[in-house]
């Protein structure tokens, strides 16, 4: 079987007689979601196979996963502030710049 990084974004599917790989990925709004049976692509492996390239089409249709914004300063100079609740748990802020 292929390695498990080459299965990212594609989960086998075993339930009564539903039998399969299903492809789901996600980019903001814009939603992939297709199941491959073993059934109608002659097997499990053919089927993941068929899965593998499915994915990976749609990977160059969606574009590459952009980085999450930074809650930091809004001016950009980096400061972060982490403070602990009594509870223990921690809160991190940015605090105005005084810059």
């Amino acid at each position: 079987m292929a390695a498990r990084a080459s299965l990212r974004n594609i989960t086998r599917f075993d339930y009564a007689k539903t039998h399969g790989w299903w492809v789901r990925m996600r980019r903001g709004k814009r939603v992939v979601s297709h199941f491959f049976s073993d059934g109608v692509h002659g097997g499990k492996r053919r089927a993941r196979d068929e899965a593998i390239a499915y994915r990976d089409k749609a990977l160059r249709k969606l574009g590459p996963i952009l980085p999450k914004k930074s809650r930091l300063c809004a001016c950009g100079c980096g400061r972060r502030v982490t403070r602990r609740y009594p509870s223990g748990r921690l809160f991190r802020f940015a605090p105005g710049c005084s810059a």
